[in-house]
């Protein structure tokens, strides 16, 4: 198929007739696809992007296709619909989460997919306290523990974080999908299945596909190029149906505008801490001169005082001599 025909059959029919400036915000864009027309495609691994289509309710056979692809779940668990994605604090003073994607199963299961492209010191902790709001906030005071339903947590990263178990083994590759669960290392015996938390890392994703609908989502959260939006688009009515989405969103212009801010947000982020890390580093260096400034001049007095040492002894020589040649 050729591209033209491609882009003109990705975006929705009420698109196509616009004029194609448009498509071409006042205030270009750094992290963007450009294609061949002139249009600025927003990316979908962008958190506020990511939320703006999979948490759509219109878009839930997207959401739908996704998880299938990502849970070991009983098919007709994914009978799912969307919640709100506060978690609201324990104390009147305690921590209120914000959720990218919450999700409720047919059974009542609980999903939060989470979307992060800088990679913070804590992701670990921040991911277990997540899950953890969602367990409590099952129970109120009073209720019984039978309430809580198993909670599940998604985590998109557009970094590489975890160490693969196959570490060093010939021929295997860390895979871009982990699942985790509570179990005992020794002989794997599970801790109940109230909890799992599942893993999706963009960089570690092989560039040829796996032939796995995993494969695939990925691929499109971690989209960079026209080509290979149309390669999507060609595999199945559900990916054209998420392209498709993807093209509309990025020419409206509200959409636009938060997703400028919100990457304006996260590249203001990225310049603080590589201006705290730089600052770090000029530190280090500026105490480590002064250290060796330091050592350079204890070591010169350390010198001095060994030549007046070996003055002082080379002197009591002198005078023994001559005291052994009086004395004789």
């Amino acid at each position: 198929m050729a591209m033209s025909l491609s882009i003109r059959l990705l975006i929705p029919c009420a698109l196509v007739s616009l004029d194609k400036t448009m498509f071409c915000h006042h205030t270009p864009l750094m992290e963007v696809i450009r294609t061949k027309q002139g249009i600025e495609i927003l990316l979908p691994k962008i958190d506020f992007i990511f939320k703006t289509i999979f948490g759509d309710e219109h878009n839930r056979p997207l959401l739908k296709s996704f998880l299938q692809a990502v849970l070991y779940l009983a098919e007709d668990e994914f009978e799912i619909e969307l919640v709100n994605p506060y978690l609201q604090p324990v104390e009147k003073d305690g921590k209120l989460c914000i959720l990218d994607v919450k999700i409720r199963t047919k059974t009542g299961k609980l999903i939060d997919i989470e979307m992060q492209i800088i990679h913070t010191a804590n992701i670990f902790e921040r991911i277990c306290f997540y899950k953890a709001k969602m367990l409590v906030e099952q129970v109120g005071a009073g209720e019984s523990y039978d309430r809580i339903k198993k909670v599940i947590n998604i985590v998109i990263t557009d970094f590489s974080f975890i160490e693969s178990g196959n570490k060093g083994k010939k021929g295997m590759v860390s895979p871009y999908h982990h699942c985790f669960r509570l179990y005992d290392p020794q002989d794997a015996a599970c801790f109940g299945d109230v909890e799992e938390i599942h893993t999706l890392e963009l960089p570690k994703l092989p560039r040829e596909s796996d032939n796995t609908a995993i494969w695939d989502w990925v691929k499109y959260i971690g989209v960079r190029t026209e080509e290979d939006l149309t390669m999507l688009a060609e595999k199945s009515e559900v990916l054209r149906h998420a392209v498709s989405e993807l093209y509309r969103v990025s020419v409206n212009e509200e959409i636009r505008y938060a997703y400028e801010v919100r990457e304006k947000a996260w590249r203001d982020e990225k310049d603080r801490m590589d201006s705290a890390l730089n600052r770090g580093r000029a530190e280090a260096r500026a105490e480590s001169k002064a250290l060796i400034e330091q050592f350079k001049s204890k070591n010169e007095q350390l010198e001095s005082k060994n030549e007046q040492l070996e003055s002082e002894i080379e002197r009591l020589r002198r005078e023994l001599a001559q005291l052994q040649q009086n004395h004789a």
